[in-house]
């Protein structure tokens, strides 16, 4: 789909504070502080709204709770951003999701992320009932100006990104009838749970598929290019992206970024790639600049940031987005 979104809103593009997802995995309070912008007026285009589907929603196709949502807007108004909205689901979907087509599932605690529960979030009953809460967000929101993307969570559990799976996802399998194929099908028909939002930019982030059916990981690059295909040839603007943007590129994920930059360079009117950085501490450490190409003025343990940013451009990444650090070790250091 071309960068012009056609009579919709425009691909987003600039700098975006992703704010803290600590509320996720590990338990910390869900925040959204437009505050954080105050010192860099001007720098950032979009600041993330994370909600999650229980705020929402508390009724199975009941009506939704917009207060949030409403808040948000009139201080990002205030402030001259706009917003991306980010709907959690997996963990974070009101109980009775988690009830639909069975009893929840639950997903043991592992390092510092808190013992969850999660649903069936790749069975059709699931998938419907996250379409009526996409429909009602839509309806309200779609042609609203300050919400300038969307981001797409269908088939998400481990993570806010649909690619990354449950580190159990064999256990799934036997417990609830979670396959390959089925996550597969999730995966493709997500851009079709967001029809309602016809005029709003859909953010998809892409990672390496897992296969998990033969009892064994096994990785497939093959399934996530072709969503990558079906993304760039959608009639709505779809936005592809990664979050692990760094230098070097991540490991698993970097055959997506040649081949964002090559669909770029076939089609000079592909919509510009949506990407988030690595975390902080991924960020730091071992990230030297290229012989020849210091950037003098720019010291420290970010010294390889620059570069980071360089690999985005080139894979036609035309949204940055990035996270405050808040721990005491990191608190004056800002990523976008």
């Amino acid at each position: 789909m071309s960068a012009s979104g056609g009579d919709g809103k425009p691909a987003q593009t600039g700098l975006v504070d992703m704010g803290d997802i600590g509320f996720y995995k590990h338990g910390q309070p869900l925040e959204f502080n437009i505050s954080d912008l105050a010192n860099y007026a001007g720098s950032f285009s979009e600041i993330v709204l994370n909600v999650t589907w229980a705020q929402l929603q508390s009724v199975q196709d009941g009506p939704i709770d917009t207060s949030v949502i409403d808040s948000a807007i009139h201080q990002a108004e205030a402030a001259h951003v706009g917003i991306k909205l980010r709907v959690w689901g997996g963990f974070t979907a009101p109980d009775w999701a988690k009830n639909i087509d069975g009893p929840p599932i639950f997903i043991p605690a592992s390092g510092s992320d808190l013992a969850q529960t999660i649903g069936r979030f790749w069975t059709a009953d699931y998938i419907d009932a996250w379409n009526n809460l996409q429909k009602q967000l839509a309806d309200r929101y779609d042609d609203n100006p300050v919400i300038r993307g969307i981001s797409n969570t269908s088939g998400a559990s481990n993570t806010d990104e649909p690619f990354v799976p449950l580190v159990n996802a064999g256990e799934l399998e036997v417990q609830a009838g979670y396959t390959d194929a089925a996550q597969q099908l999730t995966l493709r028909a997500a851009i079709a749970d967001y029809a309602q939002w016809s005029s709003t930019p859909l953010d998809y982030t892409m990672n390496l598929f897992h296969l998990y059916d033969s009892g064994r990981t096994s990785p497939d690059e093959n399934f996530t290019l072709a969503v990558l295909q079906q993304a760039r040839n959608s009639t709505r603007l779809v936005q592809a992206g990664n979050h692990a943007l760094n230098q070097p590129l991540p490991g698993a994920d970097a055959f997506l970024y040649p081949q964002m930059q090559a669909d770029a360079a076939l089609d000079p009117t592909t919509a510009g790639g949506s990407l988030q950085t690595a975390s902080p501490a991924g960020l730091i450490g071992g990230l030297l600049p290229p012989p020849g190409n210091a950037y003098p003025d720019f010291t420290g343990p970010y010294v390889g940031w620059p570069y980071a940013v360089a690999n985005g451009v080139a894979a036609n990444g035309r949204r940055l987005e990035g996270a405050l650090v808040r721990t005491k070790r990191y608190a004056s250091t800002r990523y976008s």
